[in-house]
């Protein structure tokens, strides 16, 4: 329908990605010259390029931050009612899971910027909670999770599980509390019969990279791919892979401040 309806001369606005893979369908960005693109993910090798405002800012902790930066920084007074504050403040929960990974000074001023109009703390919980049997299903993962050189959990989701990437982005995120897991991988059949993979990581480990391996994307911390003509199998083996390079290629490294860093440290 959007096809149809759009000219040269209406605006589209993307939030949460910046490339033709990511969106819908692809032919959108072309039907109009008028493209505004906010996302906090890493730039990927098809992003769109002619946006007339390219809003990326990968540090950021979601989109919703940047938005609500936006909002701040408008030269117009702009009101947003309790329910759209509340949403707003429950899609930075969500990316943060709830100011636990990727939050920054930043993160907070958003969130009491909200706060500021009306946005519900309460209501967000209510908004965010899950079914009994969402909840069943994340321990029934938990139950076969394998930890890999003591600092990777992974799940192999049964052929017989349904998964969706909402599913394994879920059980990832479970997986990332196991005592000492600085990363996670929700591996699962689905629906369209690729294999899809989610990714999460704490700070100091990017999951990101790791994604563009299966030609997938996301966030330093929060990533993700689908591969096709493969199996559960062949990208848990690919992935071991990548993961044994990657410890490989640690190396302490050494931080010297060039000057004085408030809750960092000294200069020198």
């Amino acid at each position: 329908v959007a096809l149809d309806q759009m000219n040269r001369e209406d605006l589209l606005i993307l939030v949460d990605h910046h490339s033709f893979g990511q969106t819908m369908d692809d032919r959108l960005p072309l039907r109009t010259k008028n493209v505004v693109i906010i996302d906090h993910h890493r730039k990927l090798t098809d992003a769109i390029e002619f946006g007339i405002i390219n809003h990326i800012e990968p540090y950021a902790s979601s989109s919703v931050e940047l938005v609500t930066e936006m909002l701040d920084l408008s030269s117009r007074d702009i009101d947003l009612n309790q329910l759209e504050a509340t949403v707003m403040l429950s899609g930075i929960m969500v990316d943060t899971n709830n100011f636990m990974y990727r939050t920054g000074s930043r993160t907070f001023e958003a969130s009491a910027f909200l706060r500021k109009f009306g946005a519900d703390t309460f209501k967000v919980k209510s908004i965010l909670r899950e079914g009994l049997g969402d909840i069943q299903l994340k321990s029934q993962m938990l139950a076969i999770a394998e930890v890999i050189h003591k600092k990777f959990s992974i799940v192999l989701v049964p052929k017989d599980v349904p998964a969706s990437r909402t599913m394994l982005a879920k059980v990832a995120d479970v997986l990332l509390e196991i005592e000492d897991t600085i990363a996670a991988f929700a591996i699962g059949i689905l629906p369209d019969g690729k294999i899809g993979i989610s990714a999460r990581s704490l700070e100091g480990f990017n999951v990101q990279v790791l994604m563009e391996k299966f030609d997938g994307g996301g966030h330093l911390n929060n990533a993700g791919a689908q591969i096709e003509n493969t199996t559960r199998a062949k990208v848990k083996t690919q992935l071991l892979g990548y993961l044994s390079e990657a410890m490989q290629e640690e190396k302490p490294m050494k931080v010297i401040l060039i000057k004085d860093l408030r809750g960092k440290g000294k200069r020198g």
